[in-house]
């Protein structure tokens, strides 16, 4: 038999998830391509030219970033359950999630690290100390992490639903989730949602707002709570489509908030953005930075869901391209800022030229290469016909 779970699937495509999707992957690209230019941050290049700017996108991106995309995955996969049923769901997670992480690990690993050997033997500079001494760091996922963390949080999933599952035959389950996914529909969810959050911040040593994500395969707590946290609000709000729109028309008070939040966090972090120590106790700094960064979700996904609902094809283009150029922009964009790192250009010129070169790059081999292939098939679930003269061609 199978289970498919006690959320009836969604009907229709949601275009304003897919938009908010492929705007914060677009949104990491920057974030990568701009941590060359933030003075003395140690990345896998460091640019001639810095600018504060730089910093304050970059310490603003990191902030909410990752709990967005988690909040995101936690609905999605709630869709999927709620189609495919459990083994089905199993499956297709170890197929587009657990293979990919495993074929591009290297490849896209692996670049990376040359990019960093090159830029230092250009620059004179001796091999890096390891900081630690973790045998782990060598078999380090880099930035496919996000896959690695993914993976754990589907297994928890599914031991923890099939043990809830047989303890809970009067289904209450339903009933406290459905309370919980109507209360993170609200603006008093802001709240709710951040205390996982919090919890991380807490065990980073209230050290930064932003949850850094496991440098290994070994799991970390912190990362669990923070990120584990984001995917189950995603989780709980799937099942009533009022819930989104409730979200959604929140939008200008979502906005506002986070807007007024950041300008705050910037005025008292001053020239210590982003801002690890702020002039309160450690318990209310950690608070004021977990909602700060929910509020910043929330109005991402309001903003989204109020004015991308529309189908739009360039930014379904994007949300279907978006996991390859997931997997495959870190090592493009190192090598792409390599190559203009000691011109004397100014820093805004080049990172236009190396987000829109990764970013072609990475949609043209998407084109040529997936879209209309077995690895679209294979990434994203389906692949879509060549047009050739106005005609679908298979």
């Amino acid at each position: 038999m199978t289970d498919r779970g006690s959320a009836a699937p969604l009907s229709g495509r949601l275009h304003g998830l897919d938009a908010l999707r492929a705007g914060a992957l677009l949104l990491g690209i920057v974030f990568h391509g701009l941590l060359p230019y933030v003075a003395g941050f140690r990345w896998i290049i460091a640019d001639r030219s810095t600018s504060p700017i730089a910093s304050v996108v970059v310490a603003w991106a990191h902030l909410f970033r990752m709990p967005l995309f988690l909040l995101l995955a936690g609905f999605f996969a709630r869709m999927s359950l709620a189609r495919k049923g459990t083994w089905g769901f199993a499956r297709d997670r170890l197929k587009r999630i657990g293979l990919p992480l495993l074929v591009f690990w290297p490849i896209a690993v692996v670049p990376v690290v040359a990019i960093a050997i090159v830029y230092g033997w250009l620059h004179s500079i001796p091999n890096p100390q390891p900081t630690s001494d973790d045998p782990l760091l060598l078999i380090s996922p880099g930035h496919l992490w996000f896959l690695w963390q993914l993976l754990g949080l589907y297994a928890v999933l599914l031991l923890v639903r099939a043990l809830v599952t047989r303890l809970d035959r009067s289904r209450r389950r339903d009933r406290v989730g459905s309370w919980l996914g109507d209360l993170l529909a609200t603006p008093a969810g802001v709240l709710l949602a951040s205390l996982p959050h919090l919890a991380a911040i807490a065990l980073q040593g209230w050290r930064s707002f932003a949850i850094e994500g496991p440098a290994t395969i070994r799991p970390e707590l912190a990362a669990y709570l923070a990120f584990g946290g984001a995917f189950l609000i995603g989780w709980l709000l799937y099942g009533r489509p009022e819930r989104l729109q409730r979200i959604a028309r929140g939008w200008l008070g979502y906005s506002l908030a986070a807007g007024i939040w950041t300008v705050t966090w910037f005025v008292m972090a001053g020239p210590n953005l982003p801002g690890r120590r702020l002039p309160m106790p450690d318990l209310l700094t950690g608070l004021y930075g977990a909602v700060g960064v929910y509020l910043w979700v929330y109005a991402s996904l309001a903003l989204a869901i109020r004015f991308l609902s529309g189908e739009n094809s360039v930014l379904r283009y994007l949300a279907d391209s978006s996991y390859w150029l997931y997997l495959l922009h870190l090592g493009l964009i190192g090598a792409l800022g390599l190559l203009v790192a000691d011109l004397p250009w100014p820093w805004w010129i080049k990172i236009t030229i190396t987000f829109t070169g990764t970013v072609a790059l990475l949609l043209g081999s998407y084109e040529l290469l997936v879209r209309h292939t077995w690895v679209g098939r294979w990434l994203n679930g389906r692949s879509f016909p060549r047009r050739r003269h106005g005609v679908e061609s298979g």
